[in-house]
């Protein structure tokens, strides 16, 4: 068995906090997980380009509920753009950092927020009325991770046709019929994610028990595991009845919602790859980012795929 997730520090930390008392239980649920196919690497879920067709993917989605589309924006294409994206987050950074900061401010048509000040929780911020960016946290899981919404409302990056390009193949092309060829799915939203010395990030969980998707465009190369790749235990969205075991158990312990300790015992993939490069995840299945090293940075578009926005909103 693989016990690779025990490699970092945070991730030690929250093997520890698992009560001796229902260990037993939960090396029996990862046991459930291994036979659905958990102990496949990278290679086995990926794609290249040439490979890329609609219904290859989807099998892959099927059978692993995570695939990895290899160079599927070319890197020019990314380069072209993220100047512009770059300056813009480098705005925010610095108007939050200014000795007289508040917890709110408003930066060339971006609002951005710490402390959940503004816009309380997630479908406050789907509803907000201009892109903004939403600083998570001050301490714990995730804390310093930038979440930006709205990016299509910010008129000088729409104004960039490899922009338009990349968000449209991203969100409308090949990806969204994926998702509509094997659910009910459709796109419902996209957002920005930058971790940025996110040292300490959420532990492995699922975003719920029916099957949504996400998919993940890497905007900065994903070259070593300090760079905090996206982390997917494959098989896993399979077994949804043992997600809802687990939830139950570890709930009394004072688990988050939706986390899964189990995941200490099983095998997973961390996608490193270069930028471009788009990984498409059923949410059910178990997954993370990985802890980052200091002075390492990922930039990511996400897209949310579900029945319709308050859905969508939701998880």
């Amino acid at each position: 068995m693989n016990y690779a997730a025990l490699a970092h520090p945070s991730v030690q930390r929250f093997a520890r906090s698992v009560p001796s008392s229902i260990d037993s239980y939960l090396k029996k649920l990862a046991d459930k997980h291994l036979l659905n196919g958990a102990n496949v690497g990278i290679e086995q879920v990926s794609l290249s380009p040439e490979e890329t067709t609609v219904t290859a993917v989807a099998d892959k989605l099927i059978q692993y509920g995570v695939v990895c589309l290899k160079n599927f924006i070319p890197t020019d294409v990314i380069d072209a753009f993220m100047p512009t994206v770059e300056r813009d987050l480098v705005r925010i950074e610095n108007a939050m950092a200014q000795p007289d900061a508040a917890d709110y401010g408003e930066v060339d048509g971006i609002a951005w927020q710490r402390n959940l000040s503004q816009a309380k929780n997630f479908n406050e911020l789907y509803d907000y009325a201009m892109p903004i960016a939403n600083i998570r946290g001050s301490a714990g899981s995730d804390s310093g991770m930038l979440d930006l919404f709205h990016i299509h409302k910010i008129k000088r990056w729409e104004a960039l046709e490899n922009f338009r390009y990349a968000q449209h193949e991203f969100c409308h092309g090949l990806v969204a019929k994926v998702v509509e060829h094997i659910s009910s799915f459709r796109f419902s939203g996209l957002q920005l994610y930058q971790n940025k010395s996110v040292t300490d990030t959420r532990c492995f969980h699922v975003d719920n028990i029916f099957g949504t998707y996400k998919a993940f465009m890497y905007l900065t190369d994903v070259a070593t595991a300090g760079d905090g790749p996206y982390c997917y235990v494959p098989g896993s969205h399979k077994v949804p009845f043992l997600h809802r075991l687990e939830l139950r158990l570890i709930e009394k312990q004072g688990a988050r919602g939706r986390d899964i300790w189990s995941a200490k015992y099983l095998p997973y993939i961390k996608f490193i790859a270069s930028r471009g490069t788009v990984i498409i995840s059923n949410q059910t299945g178990i997954h993370r980012g990985f802890p980052q090293t200091v002075n390492h940075t990922r930039r990511a578009l996400v897209a949310n795929f579900s029945d319709h926005v308050e859905l969508g909103r939701n998880y």
